[in-house]
């Protein structure tokens, strides 16, 4: 063909919810109390990354309780910035829509562990509490229930308490 080849130039489609993803560890795990956060990269149709920004994404976190809106915040290079911070443990689903639709993946699962121990916030219970006899290894036990600074109750064993007998 006269003058060939041609030289062209060829653009990404405009945003299709079902091809944009998001990454990052944000998605999976978050500890009560801390921002956590991860990147939504928009994409055509065709999967093709996109370089502009101008998309709008939502994203919520529900659970059984609580439904928390994440912060986004676009790059203007395609990508979004997502944040959010959940005060209390548990299971959540991140949802991530372009308008009423679905990201890929979307929705995702997160476990939201409780955060470091407050011993303001635990809780002991037990007749041992009220008195014991010195040398009766029977009597005088209690239970210490401990939770984080949010009030959440700590999953697993292994704190360290100090109990001072007087």
């Amino acid at each position: 063909v006269k003058d060939s080849p041609f030289a062209m130039t060829v653009q990404p489609g405009k945003t299709f919810a079902g091809s944009c993803d998001a990454t990052g560890p944000g998605l999976s795990e978050a500890v009560a109390g801390i921002t956590r956060g991860f990147t939504i990269q928009a994409k055509d149709q065709l999967g093709a990354t996109l370089m502009t920004g101008g998309d709008t994404f939502v994203v919520q976190l529900d659970s059984a309780a609580l439904s928390i809106p994440g912060t986004v915040i676009d790059n203007a290079d395609g990508t979004y910035s997502v944040t959010y911070r959940v005060t209390r443990s548990g299971q959540y689903q991140i949802g991530v829509l372009m308008g009423v639709e679905n990201i890929d993946g979307s929705p995702f699962e997160l476990d939201v562990v409780p955060a470091q121990i407050s011993a303001e916030k635990c809780v002991a219970t037990g007749d041992g509490l009220a008195g014991m006899t010195a040398g009766d290894f029977n009597g005088g036990k209690f239970v210490i229930t401990a939770h984080d600074h949010y009030g959440n109750r700590r999953r697993k064993g292994g704190d360290f308490f100090t109990i001072l007998v007087q």
